[in-house]
């Protein structure tokens, strides 16, 4: 399981989007699947995304790419 905190959540236009995921941790599996959701699992219950388009591993995030959003998760260890 990988451990992150959302950092930013925008539209696929690039614009930040209000959210109440921003600041939470969450973990999820290491095997992102393209063309179904992500759930991550929060200290309060889950949250599953809409199905998955693409995602990248930078160095110290990912930023997961959804059919309504993109997720920017920094990697906590």
């Amino acid at each position: 399981m990988l451990k992150g905190k959302i950092d930013r959540v925008i539209d696929i236009q690039g614009n930040d989007k209000f959210s109440d995921f921003v600041g939470l941790n969450v973990s999820f599996g290491e095997d992102i699947q393209i063309g179904s959701s992500l759930i991550m699992l929060t200290d309060y219950g889950s949250i599953q995304t809409s199905k998955v388009v693409n995602f990248e591993k930078k160095q110290d995030k990912y930023i997961v790419y959804t059919q309504n959003s993109v997720y920017h998760i920094l990697i906590l260890i």
